[in-house]
């Protein structure tokens, strides 16, 4: 899975959840990275929200469920520290009664330091309508196989568009062609002598081929 491809699913995920789309992945670029194999805590936390098993996060959740539970933990933390991004990244990082620890606060400190470089997901948000833009405005939660539009090329090239020609073009030049064919044939049908040739006899007299000029 690409960086790009995780981006827009928690991109997607968020502003569905009312939050804002750079919070959200700047939270994940602290966590891991958005890489989807990461694994910290000796082992406890997995995936590209680094959930944590070992205190009681659930295991074995595919990216699209991290997205979901990570961000329900997010909106939580959000509600909790009344909007405070730091707050709610140091409530997120630091766990339960663990958020005023000065790790947590050094963590969230930085992590809230990164939500300036993910900003283009907030415009596309802000242009579109807001955060309570529709889903299908980014790529649905999921495998690569669900996108649907926005940031539809991040994991297949596109390919090459091959001009059609309209249907009514294609028909107009079949009766085009079919018109001058039947104009030939009647004039040849009808008009015999005209498609005789001439030639110049010795004489300096005109005469049509097979005929003898006087």
């Amino acid at each position: 899975m690409s960086t790009a491809w995780v981006q827009a699913q928690i991109a997607a995920a968020a502003q569905s959840l009312g939050i804002q789309p750079s919070v959200a992945l700047a939270l994940a670029q602290s966590e891991s990275g958005f890489n989807t194999q990461a694994s910290g805590d000796n082992g406890c936390s997995y995936g590209v929200f680094q959930l944590n098993t070992c205190a009681g996060h659930p295991a074995g959740l595919d990216v699209g469920g991290q997205i979901t539970y990570a961000l329900g933990l997010l909106q939580s933390a959000l509600q909790q520290s009344g909007g405070n991004v730091t707050q709610a990244f140091a409530i997120y990082k630091g766990g339960s009664g663990g958020q005023n620890t000065a790790q947590a606060q050094a963590e969230a400190t930085a992590a809230a330091a990164g939500i300036p470089s993910f900003a283009a997901y907030d415009s596309l948000a802000s242009v579109t309508g807001g955060i309570g833009l529709p889903t299908s405005a980014y790529p649905s939660v999921g495998g690569p196989s669900t996108f649907t539009t926005g940031f539809q090329s991040v994991t297949e090239p596109l390919a090459p568009v091959t001009p059609a020609i309209p249907s009514d073009i294609d028909g107009t030049l079949v009766l085009l062609v079919g018109g001058v064919l039947l104009l030939v044939l009647l004039v040849t049908l009808f008009f015999p002598s005209t498609s005789r040739l001439t030639q110049v006899s010795p004489s300096g007299t005109l005469a049509r081929v097979g005929e003898v000029a006087e």
